[in-house]
């Protein structure tokens, strides 16, 4: 018996070649939507992050944490209607995005 897989082997006198292996088509990921700009229609709650925060609870991007995130200028927004569900925002975006009431 050989130790190639195409190679024809011989069974009791008769001589066959094992078909070829399968072949799938090769995985492609359906496109991803596009992004569309929609208009904030609530109140941010947001806090200034502090130099010895504990960031418990608090979800940072990757993105956030490669730029040095949390620092100085950051802050952190909170869900109003769940206050368990809080996530850094990034300094410059909270400066281009929110302002006071």
């Amino acid at each position: 018996m050989t130790e190639e897989y195409n190679e024809p082997v011989e069974l009791e006198g008769v001589t066959a070649e094992m078909p070829p292996p399968p072949t799938f088509p090769e995985y492609v990921a359906p496109p991803e939507p596009p992004f569309i700009q929609y208009r904030r229609t609530q109140i941010a709650e947001m806090r200034e992050w502090y130099e010895h925060d504990t960031m418990e609870g608090v979800a940072v991007s990757a993105v956030d944490l490669m730029a040095g995130s949390p620092k100085l200028g950051d802050m952190i927004a909170r869900n109003p209607a769940n206050h368990a569900d809080k996530w850094l925002v990034a300094e410059k975006y909270f400066i281009d995005n929110f302002e006071p009431l």
